[in-house]
């Protein structure tokens, strides 16, 4: 996700000068990946420079002892230098960072150091190992491959890590089956400002065959009752009949609940302009969900989370946490509070949230205009 990326931790006040110039500490990590949840450093050190770096520090090692050189300890003189000044850093750092609710994990790679090292390296890498960092030396690492056989690794798979099945939330909903998304819907004057911003974004970056498809891929689709109903309301109120259509197809409604699979993914090609994926499971299930009983589950921080949802997004977000399930949704406003309150609750370092992917951008139906003789139909 990036290379050469500096993270900071907020170092400790000194008392002699607590004024608000106080600087954060920073370290560099090489290389950001696994979607920001591992840290990479790569480090050229051989053991001639980590053995200088023992004695600068005025560490003295006895290999045949367990004790631990302790960078807190009283003995000022005595500090972090080199390799486990940065495993140092990169810990601190890493504490101070979360991602989906979890610290990165951190990897440090070492090309000039083998396997069999002299006793004071060997104690350095069994401390910064105790730290939690994976240690990989020159025999751990296996000849570069070929760039043509690695490049869809080196590339960032936001939904690798997506489960099967996936929860789709009710924005996801309209947006599967909004004329927005499946062709070119002309401006109008009656269009709703939203609508028009997003015909524009349209016009520019295709959300289903960019995002939503990829996103649902081959898995199999869930989505509560509360979401289901709520998109039927939607679009039996304002959706135009190419949408309705398509909302026929993707859920099971009178008239299409004996179309298989195919037939469903072949109806929904002739109301769209993009090629819809053979691999889509269709029809969505709906589920039933019992909130309470999701609230029990989960634990006390989803009650507190709770009292700012509706029902309908409660169903939705309780059910993918506590299904362990990812969540499909594009309401930004309220999986951006929910991983607020998550973290301001936290109670202990395993506290999560709900795994929720945000869809770049939503789509909403076209909509009808209200001068329109079928307005109330």
């Amino acid at each position: 996700m990036a290379l050469g990326k500096r993270f900071h931790w907020p170092s400790p006040v000194n008392p002699r000068n607590p004024g608000p110039n106080h600087k954060r500490s920073n370290v560099l990590v090489d290389i950001v990946a696994q979607d920001g949840l591992e840290w990479v450093k790569v480090s050229t050190l051989t053991q001639k420079r980590i053995l200088f770096d023992i004695a600068k520090a005025g560490w003295i090692v006895d290999s045949s002892s367990d004790e631990d050189y302790d960078s807190e300890s009283d003995n000022s003189s005595v500090q972090a230098e080199g390799l486990l000044k940065q495993a140092e850093g990169l810990v601190k750092a890493s504490f101070a960072a979360r991602v989906r609710y979890r610290h990165p994990k951190i990897r440090m790679v070492l090309p000039k150091i083998p396997r069999d090292c002299v006793g004071e390296v060997e104690a350095i890498l069994k401390q910064i190992e105790r730290m939690g960092i994976k240690v990989q030396r020159s025999e751990d690492l296996n000849p570069a491959p070929p760039l043509a056989d690695v490049l869809d690794r080196v590339a960032v798979n936001p939904f690798a890590d997506f489960t099967d099945p996936v929860n789709i939330d009710c924005t996801i909903l309209l947006a599967l089956v909004s004329d927005l998304s499946h062709c070119p819907v002309e401006t109008e004057e009656w269009h709703h400002r939203a609508v028009k911003r997003q015909i524009e974004m349209e016009r520019d970056d295709q959300l289903l065959p960019k995002s939503l498809w990829p996103a649902c891929g081959p898995r199999k689709l869930l989505c509560t009752r509360e979401a289901a109903q709520r998109m039927h309301e939607i679009v039996d109120l304002i959706g135009t009949d190419s949408e309705k259509q398509r909302r026929d197809f993707i859920l099971d409604r009178d008239g299409t609940s004996e179309l298989t699979c195919e037939q469903r993914v072949v109806g929904l090609q002739e109301l769209s302009t993009h090629r819809i994926p053979h691999e889509l499971k269709l029809p969505i299930e709906v589920v039933d969900v019992d909130i309470t009983d999701m609230e029990c589950r989960i634990g006390p921080i989803a009650t507190e989370v709770s009292k700012t949802l509706s029902v309908i997004n409660q169903s939705v977000f309780f059910y993918g946490w506590s299904n362990d399930m990812t969540t499909i949704s594009s309401n930004r406003t309220v999986a951006k509070e929910v991983e607020s309150l998550v973290e301001n609750g936290r109670t202990c370092e395993s506290d999560k949230g709900p795994d929720i992917w945000l869809c770049p951008t939503a789509r909403s139906l076209v909509g009808k205009e209200k001068t329109r003789r079928n307005w109330n139909n």
